[in-house]
């Protein structure tokens, strides 16, 4: 079965974390989209067609209804790519050229609208084609891959901290010791303009990737996330107990994670 999640879903608080459940080709996964414990909206987004092999994760800035928007136009912007025909595409510009596209949206929905003044989103986006990883992110939502056991973060977050490690300052090690970096350096529909981050590499059969909003991330360290990833054999087992660890945190941000499974 093929299945389409599009927008913020408000889920119910803990111990009741539900999982979206989606497959179709060569990939299955979950998804789990959650307020957290303390904002009183969603402001995350999410979108996977499994057939096509697309992803996507954005999580929205702005406040009030800013940050919906702004995160709902750029995952429906992205979401197009399901639709692009299976020929010899590249991959790789088609994702940043989406994401350019997302940011002229959000960006002309700013400057078009008094309330919307001021938002953005971050995004990042996972497209698996015949046998191949394309992916793509402005901000600090995050890409990581788990394989044979080791867990590795495809993305770099564009933030100070983040750029640092960029340029070869510090480490990711030392990075982490700074903890959650509220500021970024890139988002979405900021600027008329975005810089767009991108990367590939084989995908094989046992991959298991986690596309995540910082939610997760700023109160869940590497290490947990590689265990929980490790550990549970079903994706929407571990969405769930990825989203519940950062709620048992004290949940302080809307928390999704979105894991997929190449089989």
């Amino acid at each position: 079965m093929n299945a389409r999640a599009f927008a913020p879903d408000v889920f119910a608080t803990p111990p009741m974390v539900p999982a979206v459940v989606f497959a179709g080709g060569a990939v299955e996964g979950a998804a789990v989209c959650h307020t957290g414990c303390v904002r009183s909206r969603n402001e995350d987004a999410w979108f996977a067609d499994a057939r096509a092999g697309v992803f996507v994760v954005a999580d929205g800035m702005g406040g009030h209804q800013a940050g919906d928007r702004a995160s709902a136009l750029t995952v429906d912007s992205l979401g197009g790519l399901a639709d692009a025909p299976p020929t010899a595409l590249d991959r790789a510009h088609a994702l940043r050229r989406a994401i350019e596209g997302a940011n002229r949206r959000v960006y002309d929905a700013s400057v078009g609208d008094v309330r919307l003044r001021g938002m953005g989103t971050t995004v990042v986006a996972l497209w698996l084609h015949g046998g191949q990883a394309h992916w793509a992110h402005v901000g600090d939502s995050r890409l990581y891959r788990l394989r044979d056991g080791d867990l590795r973060a495809l993305t770099l977050d564009h933030s100070p901290v983040g750029d640092l490690v960029r340029i070869g300052r510090i480490t990711p090690q030392q990075a982490a010791a700074f903890g959650p970096m509220r500021l970024l350096t890139r988002s979405v529909g900021t600027f008329p303009h975005v810089q767009v981050e991108a990367g590939q590499d084989a995908a094989r059969p046992g991959d298991r990737y986690l596309l995540c909003s910082d939610g997760l991330t700023d109160v869940v360290p590497d290490a947990t996330l590689a265990r929980v990833l490790a550990e549970e054999g079903e994706a929407a087992a571990a969405t769930r107990r990825l989203a519940l660890t950062a709620l048992d945190a004290g949940g302080p941000d809307n928390v999704t994670a979105l894991v997929v499974d190449v089989i």
